[in-house]
């Protein structure tokens, strides 16, 4: 889950950044949504965006744009870690042996447009073996004195009655492992929405450095599930980029 809140907000500056090739790395930490041993988890994260006569790698996502302007593009895409990544060990006693919840790859297609000064709309769908979600996202990118890069943004997701279910339900035969599930759970759709803000300060003409947070609101129905704890998730970290 932090791969995916992380790359929705800081990936988006650097897409807008009109470079070939940068490389970055972050870390941060982010809650769980789990009933989890441990509540929070810190992280470090490998940043690549590549662009090249319409392809592109931004991330865990690889793509090609293949009709557009400076104002609108379409572009068919993949992501490769998609989904609630959750192992059994990691929750506390009573749920560990669920089943493992394992990422996806998701594909499908992306709208991306840009209006007024500095505005952008993106709206993609993609699908898996697991579901399919549909992403909404409306960032700002705002120039400061000092070379200073503001992006605010806010993006909402929704996921299907399969994803949902794969990520937040609980079968009968998870029920009959797990001493403190004493009934299944299945929901339908489901859906988040999230503001984030990222702030990039450019040190050089190759280096720059950035801090990123985010919080996401998740629907009220997913804390029903027995294997769920909390409906939001946020995470906030910071990093240094190379760009070429």
């Amino acid at each position: 889950m932090k791969k995916l809140l992380f790359f929705n907000l800081f990936l988006s500056s650097i897409i807008l950044a009109n470079n070939n090739f940068s490389l970055g790395l972050s870390s941060g930490v982010n809650n769980s949504i789990y009933k989890t041993k441990k509540q929070q988890d810190y992280y470090f994260l490998p940043n690549l965006d590549i662009q090249y006569s319409g392809l592109f790698i931004q991330g865990d996502e690889i793509g090609y744009t293949f009709w557009g302007d400076e104002t609108l593009s379409i572009s068919i895409i993949s992501e490769f870690f998609a989904g609630y990544l959750i192992k059994g060990k990691d929750l506390e006693v009573g749920y560990q042996n669920i089943d493992k919840r394992k990422s996806q790859i998701m594909s499908g297609i992306s709208i991306d447009y840009k209006f007024l000064e500095n505005n952008y709309l993106s709206i993609s769908t993609t699908f898996g073996k697991n579901g399919n979600k549909t992403n909404l996202n409306l960032l700002k990118t705002i120039t400061l004195p000092y070379e200073f890069l503001f992006v605010p943004s806010i993006y909402g997701n929704i996921y299907s009655k399969d994803f949902s279910n794969y990520y937040f339900g609980v079968t009968s035969d998870e029920v009959k492992k797990n001493s403190l599930i004493t009934t299944p759970f299945s929901i339908k759709e489901t859906y988040g929405v999230g503001v984030s803000m990222a702030l990039e300060k450019k040190l050089n003409n190759a280096f720059s450095i950035y801090t990123f947070g985010s919080y996401e609101f998740l629907s009220n129905k997913i804390k029903e599930s027995p294997i769920i704890k909390k409906d939001y998730f946020w995470t906030v970290g910071g990093g240094l980029k190379y760009t070429l």
